[in-house]
């Protein structure tokens, strides 16, 4: 048994099997499925990295905004996060995740039904109303990888910043990636949404003080800008 299944045993002796979830995983054919040769290094590459800028630390609370099919939280759960919520419009995302973390403690994953023309397109929420079904206050961090990418207009990526600020704690930490202008062409289409530099500075820094940056220089699918902020007031 790995470290990490070793961490996630509970009291029943049932434990969390990452060589099931990889295999479980190599039959997914729907959601973003990134190779599986570079899964786990891509996922503790970047759970170093949200520890190394203060959103992840033993015991903190973190809400995974388009958690996908849990990528990010194979990697968190070796730094002993205390919590963790998924949310996704992608229902079978979810049911998976809901099955192959049905071992770990303190862990849930949330459908969201909102309406993405890519993701979701039957969605009965429109995204600029959507309310995130947690507690205001109730999380250390909010990671948000690859999510704004794909929101579309500025409306309602404004609407999502909004929801993340009113669940994070007093001084809490938010992670997220964009696609700006430049390098890139404006575009709102949901499949590779593209916001101009000033724009997505004036949303964020509304809200969050913008402590790092980095990459987002290139047209390249996978370089994304990306901003770690904490929460003001």
């Amino acid at each position: 048994m790995s470290d990490l299944e070793k961490q996630q045993q509970t009291k029943d002796g049932t434990a969390f099997s990452l060589e099931s979830y990889l295999q479980n995983y190599a039959k997914l054919i729907k959601g973003h499925t990134p190779p599986i040769e570079v899964f786990e290094r891509q996922s503790r590459r970047e759970a170093e990295e949200f520890s190394n800028h203060g959103l992840i630390s033993p015991g903190a609370k973190v809400l995974d905004l388009g958690c996908g099919h849990g990528r990010q939280a194979i990697g968190m759960m070796e730094f002993g996060i205390g919590g963790y919520t998924g949310l996704d419009v992608i229902p079978e995302s979810i049911e998976f995740c809901k099955t192959v973390f049905a071992a770990v403690p303190d862990f849930e994953f949330l459908h969201l039904d909102v309406k993405n023309k890519f993701y979701n397109p039957e969605g009965r929420q429109p995204p600029e109303e959507v309310v995130f079904p947690v507690e205001s206050g109730a999380y250390d961090a909010v990671i948000a990888g690859s999510l704004f990418t794909h929101l579309g207009i500025r409306k309602v990526c404004d609407h999502y910043l909004e929801e993340s600020y009113r669940v994070l704690r007093p001084g809490g930490r938010i992670f997220c990636s964009w696609f700006r202008s430049p390098p890139n062409k404006v575009t709102y289409d949901p499949v590779r949404s593209v916001l101009t530099e000033r724009a997505i500075l004036d949303i964020v820094s509304k809200r969050f003080h913008i402590y790092f940056s980095r990459g987002g220089t290139s047209e390249d699918f996978n370089d994304q800008w990306c901003l770690f902020g904490r929460k003001k007031g």
